[in-house]
Formats: C-alpha cells, structure tokens, sequence
C-alpha cells in the first residue's frame, strides 16, 4: 500500500487464482438459486448447524493451540 504497487511475485500469484474463481463461484450461486426454497424452509436449521459448527471448531482449535504452546514450552525448557 505504500509503495501503491502489488510486487511482481503477488501479482502472478493472484492472477492466476482469479482466472479460476469463476469455477470456484458459479457452481455455489446455481445452486442457491435453484435451491432457494429449500434454503428458505430450513433457514432456521441450517443457522443453528452453523452457529454450532462455528463455535466447536473455535473451542477445537483453541484447546489444540493451547496444547501446542504448552508442548513448545516443554521442549524449550529441556537443554
């Protein structure tokens, strides 16, 4: 952002990735639209497996980062 510039690397990396999103965005948006009223009549479930879905993975993740750094601080006391 300061130099108001992306560097070359970045620059061919990104390309590369956007020629494909289609592929990775139209399949996604046929099927809403052809599933909308499906969607519509589970709203309800499919916030709720969300929200819990969501909050599992925080707490899996957040007990497996506390043993990772716990584990590191082990080997960093042993010489």
């Amino acid at each position: 952002m300061v130099r108001g510039e992306v560097g070359q690397p970045l620059n061919e990396a990104a390309g590369s990735l956007l020629r494909y999103l289609p592929l990775l965005l139209v399949p996604p948006a046929v099927g809403v639209m052809v599933y909308a009223r499906d969607i519509a009549a589970d709203f309800w479930a499919i916030v709720g497996a969300l929200l819990i879905s969501c909050l599992a993975t925080l707490v899996f993740v957040g007990v497996l980062m506390q043993r990772l750094i716990h584990r590191q601080g082990k080997q960093e006391e042993q010489p």
